[in-house]
């Protein structure tokens, strides 16, 4: 027959374990995180008007990433490969765009 050990109360503790408080640096590094994935979001839901017109010509945009400092990375898929209207296509049109509708953006580059 096993005795089993009962759990330790604390703070910090939970289910018998205990558990590490976080360090500021972590904390403020998730905060951080989570601002860069909402203005991905913001440039994926950009993106997703904009993709249809890209798409009738037979290309297609994908996010990269985004980053810290606002550079928005983007690929050109499809018939936009190659295509000597594709950097026209992504300064004039992805580009702005973007910039209009979230001003956070200080760039779009494609890679």
């Amino acid at each position: 027959m096993r005795t089993r050990c009962p759990p330790a109360v604390g703070p910090g503790v939970r289910g018998g374990f205990t558990v590490p408080e976080q360090p500021e640096s972590l904390a403020a590094a998730q905060q951080e995180g989570a601002a860069e994935t909402e203005l991905a979001q913001k440039v994926e839901a950009v993106l997703d008007e904009i993709r249809p017109a890209i798409q009738m010509d037979g290309g297609d945009v994908q996010l990269v990433e985004v980053t810290e400092d606002g550079v928005v990375r983007l690929t050109l898929v499809g018939a936009c490969v190659g295509c000597p209207m594709s950097m026209l296509t992504l300064q004039a049109g992805i580009s702005r765009i973007l910039r209009q509708r979230i001003p956070e953006i200080t760039d779009v580059e494609a890679v």
